[in-house]
């Protein structure tokens, strides 16, 4: 009996109802752990490796974002995006490489599934957070009639830390705190508030008679709707690609320019390590996508990427001097330098493998992607004129010690040869003011001169300036760009000067029924002109030899003109004879370069069907250049001096056909397939002509040799 009665007490209703409940409170908890795994699970398990160096902070998590499934939320007046960080970090979790980016500073990040919000640390204390500001000029805050509060989440909930809350109109504003609430006061019902906030798309509201206002972001759509160009020249939506690609706009390099487009990919694009070679306006690029891949070729020359221009690549052979000890080297640029940065549109920069499968092994260190201007768009006909100028001055100086001062084994000089003999040594007594004798000659007193100030006295600030004119044309079938632009540019190197013209016309046409046929065509005309550019190496041509290496008790000035005016002998100033006058470099030696070049290219795409079309592209990329280098009579090095010629020609002949046919299975699945076929002619000839030893003085010519 007593059996019975526990049976029937276990499986009465009230206990079944109990049993219920705790069979769903069990699935609920079994599956709040299961999801809460499952959010864990990619932040846990998903590894990055990251090795940037005095990077912005903006192009690292831009990187991560690129490289992960990971995307950052945060307030943009709130975080400082712009400040430069180094990271090191191989196959390591998101949570130490958040930690290793954001020590030291006030930012804390918090992950929700594959978000990662970034927020000041104060924002989690409500009584500490912030308004920006929240007193105008003229007026006072005790006069505003009306509070609002609120809350912002994002679509499923989750409160928005840092959220930025404006009223429009206005700098009076403030942000949402660790719950996503707000409070902020308003002049009147007629306000309208604007929530704003990276990674989500910023609503406006008028605050009408409500005290109350909760707001819900949705994630923006950018990025993913974003038309890019695809490594066949071809505009899709980056989320039909299926490969890394990052993008530049014009307006990004263009306003604050660098003359060689390569050089202004600094900082622009994650990943991209971008420098120009020291030496001079015009001088060659040098970059590095995702770092080198190899051990040899360090000067990373050949570690370059592929540059396309409008779906064909493009000639980037460098001019570069090379790495010897001769001192004669000039670095010519190369050949993206002779590019207008005002007639490109967008760059785009293709890491992955895929990206680069249409080229083959010249796009084994990436490919960049280059979409010029064509007046797409344009109606009817428009001017467009832009002016660049550029000043710089050198910013960082090398410390020397001003204790002991010209000399070596303890004395200074006091003959002139016992001077020059010790011309970059500073290993002499100690600096007292009194009387020594100098490389000139000349008495002077024993006493400090600052290497600060020789680079000022020797060296100038540079300058460029860059003028464009362009004219668009356009109409419902057709449009057209022509551009003209002139840079003329002095480098800190005394008598050293760059010019470049450039004339670029762009067309474009459709035709035929539903204008199913597409010409295209583009020329590029360019002439570089480069006079006494500075040589880079060990010696001989090398004016900034004793710049760096004069003792520390000369005066550079001493050392001018740098030769005697009668004779026309080099002035000697240390017993290295391929150790030059820097002031006989830039007075008597020169050397000039001339380069014309023209790209001209053309395309035909024709709709066989509406998802079935070819196209054709044809380019030629041709430059005819001469050179020539020379030293007078008078050096120490070579006394009766040399001449140095080349001439020659570079031709790229590139041809293109490809068929290419697109559907779609699903509304969210779709195909696109192609087959071409490309064929490249390469051609090269170069003449080179030296001699030594000038029968007249200060005739340059070959028959004077």
């Amino acid at each position: 009996m007593k059996n019975d009665k526990l049976f029937r007490e276990l499986f009465s209703p009230s206990l079944k109802k109990t049993f219920s409940i705790m069979r769903k409170t069990a699935f609920l908890l079994i599956l709040g752990i299961l999801q809460a795994y499952a959010v864990d699970s990619y932040s846990q398990k998903t590894k990055l490796s990251l090795d940037f160096f005095n990077t912005e902070l903006i192009n690292v998590l831009d990187n991560i974002e690129t490289e992960s499934e990971f995307y950052f939320l945060y307030n943009e007046k709130l975080l400082d995006t712009e400040r430069k960080v180094s990271i090191d970090m191989d196959d390591q979790p998101i949570t130490a490489i958040l930690d290793n980016l954001f020590t030291g500073t006030d930012v804390q990040y918090t992950i929700v599934d594959r978000k990662i919000i970034l927020a000041p640390e104060y924002l989690a204390k409500k009584d500490d957070a912030p308004a920006y500001p929240v007193k105008e000029t003229g007026r006072n805050i005790n006069s505003q009639q009306q509070v609002v509060s609120g809350k912002v989440t994002d679509e499923a909930g989750n409160p928005l830390i840092g959220v930025s809350v404006v009223i429009m109109g206005t700098t009076t504003g403030t942000i949402t705190d660790i719950d996503g609430n707000y409070s902020l006061e308003v002049q009147s019902g007629s306000a309208v508030l604007n929530f704003s906030f990276v990674g989500m798309e910023s609503r406006s509201t008028e605050v009408g008679n409500r005290s109350v206002i909760n707001i819900t972001l949705g994630e923006s759509a950018i990025g993913l709707d974003e038309v890019v160009v695809t490594a066949l020249g071809i505009s899709k939506a980056k989320r039909e690609i299926a490969y890394s690609s990052q993008d530049v706009k014009s307006d990004d390099f263009i306003q604050a320019r660098e003359i060689n487009i390569g050089s202004a990919l600094t900082g622009k694009i994650a990943g991209i390590d971008a420098t120009q070679i020291n030496a001079g306006p015009g001088s060659s690029s040098r970059v590095v996508i995702r770092g080198s891949n190899s051990l040899s070729n360090v000067d990373g020359i050949n570690q370059q990427p592929l540059y396309v221009i409008n779906g064909l690549p493009m000639n980037n052979k460098s001019n570069a001097a090379s790495q010897n000890t001769t001192g004669l080297n000039v670095d010519r640029g190369d050949g993206i330098g002779m590019i207008n940065p005002d007639d490109i549109e967008t760059i785009s920069v293709l890491k992955g493998g895929a990206a680069a499968a249409l080229y083959g092994s010249q796009a084994a260190n990436g490919v960049i992607l280059i979409t010029t201007k064509s007046g797409q768009g344009q109606q009817g006909i428009g001017i467009e004129v832009n002016s660049v100028a550029n000043f710089g001055t050198p910013s960082i100086y090398p410390v020397y010690q001003y204790e002991y001062g010209q000399g070596q084994n303890g004395s200074k000089p006091m003959t002139q040869a016992e001077a020059q003999a010790s011309g970059r040594l500073s290993f002499g007594s100690k600096m007292d003011g009194s009387d020594y004798v100098a490389v000139d000659g000349k008495t002077y007193p024993y006493s400090p001169v600052s290497v600060k100030d020789n680079i000022k006295n020797f060296y100038r600030p540079s300058s460029d300036i860059t003028n464009t004119v362009a004219l668009t044309a356009g109409g419902t079938q057709s449009n057209l760009r022509f551009s003209v632009s002139d840079v003329r540019a002095n480098s800190q190197t005394p008598n050293s000067t760059y010019n470049r013209q450039n004339a670029t016309l762009s067309v474009m046409s459709k035709m035929g029924k539903n204008d199913f046929i597409t010409l295209k065509s583009d020329v590029q005309y360019m002439i570089v002109n480069g006079k006494n550019r500075p040589t880079v190496g060990y010696a001989e041509m090398n004016a900034n030899w004793p710049v760096y290496l004069l003792a520390n008790t000369m005066d550079i000035r001493r050392l001018a003109p740098g030769y005697d005016p009668e004779t026309f002998v080099e002035s000697p100033w240390n017993p290295v004879p391929d150790a030059p006058n820097s002031y006989f470099v830039v007075n008597r030696m020169g050397n000039e370069d001339i380069t014309k070049r023209y790209i001209v290219s053309a395309s035909i795409q024709v709709d066989i069907l509406d998802n079935l079309f070819i196209i054709g592209k044809g380019q030629r990329d041709f430059q005819n250049f001469e050179y020539s280098s020379y030293v007078p009579i008078g050096t120490l090095f070579t006394p009766f001096g040399a001449l140095n010629t080349q001439n020659g020609q570079d031709e790229v002949t590139n041809l293109q056909s490809t068929l290419h046919y697109n559907t779609s299975i699903t509304q969210d699945f779709s195909l696109s397939a192609f087959v071409g076929v490309n064929s490249e002619r390469i051609f090269n000839k170069i003449n080179t002509v030296n001699g030594r030893d000038f029968v007249i003085p200060d005739f340059i010519s070959l028959s004077n040799l």
